[in-house]
């Protein structure tokens, strides 16, 4: 059961959040990095500490899409 927050979220993040979890086989802390932003996807990809499985370039749409300076709302 899903908590609807907002149609954005619910019909395009979580879909993408799905894509993220299922294409990432490493460790817990380099995806904590990457959550928090320490450490960017693609420098992870780069460095070996990811690994990805499936559409690569639709996993590097989620840097894009995920990035904090885009969430935020401007007033």
């Amino acid at each position: 059961m899903y908590l609807f927050i907002n149609s954005l979220t619910f019909f395009y993040i979580l879909p993408l959040l799905k894509l993220f979890v299922k294409v990432i086989k490493r460790l817990r802390s380099v995806l904590i990095q990457v959550y928090w932003w320490l450490l960017k996807p693609d420098q992870a990809f780069m460095q070996g500490k990811m690994k990805l499985k499936g559409n690569i370039a639709k996993a590097m749409k989620l840097k894009n899409i995920l990035d904090p300076k885009m969430l935020k709302a401007k007033i």
